[in-house]
């Protein structure tokens, strides 16, 4: 009876509400249950490639989901900076690659009703070129993106640029999350210049929609910051490799790190390293379509920046 899991779903996610919201929150989740179990019975038969379940954002509307954890961003095309257009040299690039297992991404973060992704996405490519280039893992701060780039053209918790954060970085170092730790929504800057570890010098970009540029980029330099239309199913995601049809590949909502890539029974697929805690997806990555026509304009705002020792 969906009595017993309503209770045990609030509790598993510390959900508590009082009577009418309670009966409202509900109603949306049993409407989400309910088309979780029929897209998943859609699994069953071989019709679709992932699953949906249960997480942290069940009781939410889309509508509602978009509005807290999304970023309405201008179309692509006019927000795009002066990074390297990427262009590989010659073809030596692997069939698939995971650079977890190379030490090269950090834990699973959770950016909370904050529309910072793209704060999580430039500082996951800044720790993997950091260990790559200095054999160091460590955590960098997104709160300081998040509190000190509005002038780079970010909006803090209300959506952002990757490049926007390099520039920024250009000439202020990224402190370590231990010294400038994350909190979820916009404060005044703290910046800390003997505090500043690492720079960026500049970034390679992919902004044409080309996979095969992005899969030579990832493969070569390591993790980059990528962003997706994350429409309808996405935030249910459970586990498989996701695709989808209603996602735009002209406009983006939500960023992440594209951590490698792989086949799996002969469907290509993206790993891509989440911002929503560990409890989404699968541990807090997704396996996201790949060659599927630049799917939710995954190859539209990539990049890799250039990390150097700050100062």
């Amino acid at each position: 009876s969906n009595d017993v899991s309503w209770h045990e779903w609030k509790r598993m996610y510390n959900k508590e509400y009082n009577g009418a919201d309670d009966e409202h929150r509900r109603n949306i989740w049993e409407q989400n249950v309910k088309h979780i179990e029929e897209h998943n019975l859609r699994h069953d038969r071989g019709l679709v490639t992932y699953k949906l379940g249960l997480n942290q954002f069940t009781d939410l509307t889309f509508e509602e989901f978009k509005a807290k954890y999304l970023m309405e961003m201008s179309p692509v095309s006019e927000s795009l900076s002066d990074g390297i257009s990427y262009e590989a040299e010659g073809n030596d690039v692997p069939a698939s690659i995971d650079w977890r297992q190379y030490g090269y991404v950090t834990e699973v973060k959770d950016q909370g009703q904050c529309g910072s992704c793209w704060a999580f996405s430039a500082v996951g490519a800044i720790e993997g070129q950091y260990v790559k280039k200095f054999q160091n893992q460590t955590l960098f701060s997104e709160q300081q993106l998040v509190d000190c780039t509005r002038r780079f053209g970010n909006h803090g918790c209300g959506g952002g640029w990757m490049e926007n954060a390099y520039k920024y970085l250009k000439n202020s170092g990224l402190e370590t999350a231990s010294y400038y730790p994350y909190q979820g929504w916009e404060y005044q800057c703290q910046y800390r210049k003997e505090l500043g570890v690492a720079k960026v010098t500049g970034a390679y970009t992919v902004h044409s929609g080309d996979e095969m540029k992005l899969m030579q980029m990832v493969g070569r330099e390591g993790p980059a910051a990528v962003a997706v239309d994350a429409q309808s199913d996405f935030y249910m995601y459970e586990s498989g490799i996701f695709q989808s049809q209603y996602c735009s590949s002209r406009r983006v909502t939500h960023a992440v790190l594209a951590v490698g890539y792989g086949t799996e029974s002969g469907t290509d697929y993206w790993i891509l390293k989440n911002s929503w805690g560990k409890w989404w997806g699968e541990d807090g990555y997704m396996r996201f379509a790949r060659n599927r026509g630049n799917m939710c304009a995954i190859a539209s705002v990539a990049s890799v920046p250039m990390v150097e020792r700050f100062p």
